[in-house]
């Protein structure tokens, strides 16, 4: 009877005790649950105050038989970020909507802006081959000042359904929302430490550290470097000029001389009649030796043979020889 008694207590406090072990377990289980793998998401979830950052928002698919066509994300309006540019994403064309700010604020690519993005609306351009995850792709910055981004996010299905995610963190989501995109936002990141043993900077009594006295005289180096080939590069230009001056000219190629005319026919039958040889009389008398002591001196004078006759009131030809005849 007692050995019954003592059996029945130990199966009840084993069964107690594997049922407080279970309730343990499953109790740890829904206190560390992981957030469902169909929630819209942003990585990274961590980014810099004042620092640009490159944010991707997975957008997943969760209804059977339809796909995403339609996506909204809308920045928070108490800290807005100056600069918001949608990345370029495949099968996927972003808008954006704008809104004015009351006061501008400080960009990376601009010194102030005075108006902001508040929403980007990404349209999908083509149907997908099969539902899957979208991953839009968002550069902004500078991050604000602030310890976070909550992002809200609209769904919008092929077949006409919307989902909202928007739900802050520690918020009870309202029926048909979830859970927002969150980014925590760090303090800037601190300088990093000086090495081991390096001693620091001291300033004079301007302010100014022995670092910046580093740096001002590289920068003289640079710019005594600088003016030193800027001057050697104008003197070899100087140079060539001068020596392109005193090279002396190339003489001109002399000119041909002009061919001497040939002389034509009619000239040299002129030139040839100008000094013709009379012929001889033949009615003079011959020539005869003769002792010049018996032959007397002849007494006649030559006279001139008429010339030939020539056209009224005009002169004899000229070069026209004159004929003489001795008269016995």
């Amino acid at each position: 009877m007692t050995g019954s008694v003592r059996a029945g207590r130990t199966t009840a406090v084993r069964a107690a005790l594997l049922g407080a072990l279970l309730a343990g377990v499953l109790g740890g289980g829904a206190a560390f649950a992981v957030p469902a793998a169909a929630d819209v998401t942003v990585t990274p979830a961590q980014a810099y105050r004042g620092d640009a950052a490159k944010l991707t928002f997975r957008v997943p698919d969760e209804r059977a038989g339809a796909y995403t066509t339609r996506v909204e994300l809308r920045l928070p309006e108490s800290a807005p970020v100056a600069e918001v540019y949608p990345m370029s994403v495949p099968d996927w064309g972003p808008t954006t909507t704008t809104r004015p700010l009351n006061q501008p604020l400080g960009g990376i690519h601009h010194g102030a802006v005075t108006e902001v993005t508040s929403a980007i609306i990404w349209t999908r351009t083509a149907p997908p081959a099969a539902p899957g995850v979208a991953e839009l792709v968002v550069s902004l910055g500078p991050m604000p000042d602030t310890e976070q981004l909550v992002f809200d996010v609209t769904q919008t299905y092929s077949d006409g359904t919307q989902v909202r995610w928007s739900t802050p963190p520690g918020s009870a989501a309202a029926a048909g929302t979830g859970p927002a995109p969150v980014v925590a936002l760090l303090a800037p990141a601190a300088p990093p430490p000086a090495a081991p043993g390096a001693a620091p900077d001291a300033e004079d009594g301007t302010g100014a550290t022995a670092s910046d006295d580093v740096a001002t005289d590289r920068f003289s180096d640079v710019l005594r470097v600088g003016l030193l080939i800027a001057l050697l590069i104008t003197a070899a230009l100087a140079g060539a000029a001068i020596a392109r001056r005193r090279q002396p000219e190339p003489a001109p190629d002399p000119e041909p001389a002009a061919p001497t005319p040939a002389a034509t026919p009619a000239a040299a039958s002129t030139t040839e009649s100008a000094t013709p040889t009379a012929p001889a009389d033949p009615t003079a008398p011959a020539a005869t030796t003769s002792d010049p002591s018996t032959t007397e001196p002849s007494t006649t004078e030559p006279e001139p043979e008429p010339a030939e006759a020539t056209s009224a009131g005009s002169a004899p030809a000229s070069g026209t020889p004159t004929r003489w005849r001795l008269r016995s």
